[in-house]
């Protein structure tokens, strides 16, 4: 944990980003009024104000910078006397403990980083294994020596809520702006798309490897992380091709999984037949879905089974 002194001096860099809708969070970064948070939790805000601690409401009077890929967004408030610095060479590994300093006074949130994620050359994510409440989405993440490494941010996957940090290097080019844009570049229509998901009999997974059905479920959890927050951050093509792409190596890969290797294909078919990205992967969204949910009525029909006196029915669907 940090030490007490540490973590007061980054409270007053925290600010809270009150919308029409939502609240958020952000922080003060380096001397010209820029405040850092989540491209999602800003997304399509007409009218920002944000807030330090219980002092005065000021209006977000433009944006900096924005990363939608990235899910980051930097925005333009007056110059505030306590920013935290930018260092961007500052780096983050497996093990490490990270925080999120209390606002006001309360216990700092901690996390450790349980696992990396990789979205070609140009992101990587760190997975920490706790849940950050939602609202805390867009934080600064602090290492033990009280320097922000890494910007916070929340997303769901089919297995709960994930906790995400995106190194603070990202933001080197945003920094650049001078905050005259106005908040119209944070108009992002996402119009919502009817769900269908699959409902699969137990017997499509005769004669499929309880081992092959584990890392079937492994790696769709693995394209849900890494795509999820791709989608979220407005990257609907970008989601797609890693849904696209995992559904394809399981084809290739899991010939002990046929019932789940037609599932895939049949997604992938819906998919071709949609007419945009974002169409796309939510219909693979759905494939996955639809895939997990079965795997996991029959994980449990198999542990029913094995419990069940002999001769008692197993009745599934």
């Amino acid at each position: 944990m940090l030490p007490e002194a540490m973590v007061q001096r980054a409270a007053p860099a925290l600010v809270q980003l009150e919308m029409s809708d939502r609240l958020a969070a952000g922080f003060l970064l380096g001397a010209r009024g820029h405040v850092v948070t989540n491209f999602h939790v800003v997304a399509n805000a007409r009218r920002i104000t944000a807030r330090r601690g219980e002092g005065p409401r000021v209006p977000v009077s433009g944006v900096v910078g924005l990363d939608a890929r990235r899910d980051l967004a930097v925005l333009q408030v007056p110059p505030s006397l306590s920013p935290l610095s930018f260092l961007p060479h500052l780096s983050i590994a497996l093990g490490d403990a990270l925080v999120v300093p209390s606002a006001h006074g309360g216990l700092p949130w901690q996390g450790e980083v349980i696992g990396t994620h990789g979205l070609g050359d140009w992101l990587r994510v760190y997975e920490l294994g706790r849940e950050l409440p939602e609202v805390l989405s867009g934080s600064p993440l602090l290492n033990t020596d009280g320097e922000a490494v890494a910007v916070a941010t929340v997303t769901r996957t089919s297995s709960g809520q994930t906790t995400l940090a995106l190194p603070i290097r990202y933001l080197a080019p945003l920094l650049a702006g001078d905050g005259k844009a106005g908040l119209g570049g944070l108009q992002a229509g996402a119009g919502q798309l009817r769900r269908a998901v699959p409902s699969h009999r137990l017997s499509v997974l005769e004669s499929s490897s309880a081992f092959g059905l584990q890392n079937v479920v492994v790696a769709i959890d693995e394209a849900l992380n890494v795509g999820a927050l791709a989608y979220n951050t407005g990257d609907s093509t970008a989601c797609y091709q890693i849904y696209e792409q995992v559904a394809l190596h399981l084809i290739r890969a899991r010939g002990d999984c046929p019932g789940v290797l037609q599932a895939l294909r049949e997604g992938l078919q819906r998919a071709s037949e949609e007419e945009s990205d974002s169409a796309r992967a939510w219909a693979l969204r759905d494939t996955f879905d639809g895939i997990v949910d079965l795997v996991q009525r029959w994980f449990r029909a198999q542990a029913s089974f094995q419990e069940a006196p002999r001769g008692t029915p197993l009745f599934i669907s």
